[in-house]
């Protein structure tokens, strides 16, 4: 099972709600997965600044792993089987091209992510991760907990 997430409160109740459906599951093995946008020269155009900005979201990134990580553990999962995994995506690449290719790479049989509190116009201009991965996600299935 392949778990994505973010900072967002929704991250936040997908990770409880993957929790309480498989919490004590003998045989369920989790990968959560953070998808950091790379810092790109046109947002910040001084190298270092941009390598000091790509450290400080992948340290922060790395810690919402670990909180995540220890909420599955907490509630059943055994901790070898909750791995966790940072990607950067880099321009023009979007964090559902990061989880498709992680999901075709790992061969899970289950994504996992929130749904993005997008208006319908929102969703429409400028479309979700959520939809896209229940677009082409393939067979696999994928939860999409609101």
């Amino acid at each position: 099972m392949l778990i994505s997430v973010d900072h967002s409160e929704n991250a936040k109740r997908t990770v409880d709600y993957v929790a309480r459906m498989v919490g004590n599951h003998p045989e369920i093995r989790v990968t959560l997965l953070h998808v950091v946008r790379e810092p790109g020269a046109d947002t910040v155009p001084e190298p270092s600044e941009r390598a000091t900005r790509r450290q400080q979201l992948e340290t922060g990134g790395r810690m919402l792993l670990e909180g995540r990580r220890a909420d599955l553990v907490s509630a059943g999962l055994s901790p070898d089987r909750v791995r966790t995994k940072l990607l950067f995506a880099v321009a023009p690449e979007t964090p559902a091209d990061v989880i498709l290719r992680e999901k075709h790479e790992g061969g899970y049989e289950t994504i996992v992510v929130g749904r993005r509190g997008v208006s319908k116009k929102e969703e429409f201009m400028f479309g979700s991760v959520s939809s896209r991965l229940v677009r082409e996600a393939g067979p696999q299935a994928v939860w999409v907990v609101a």
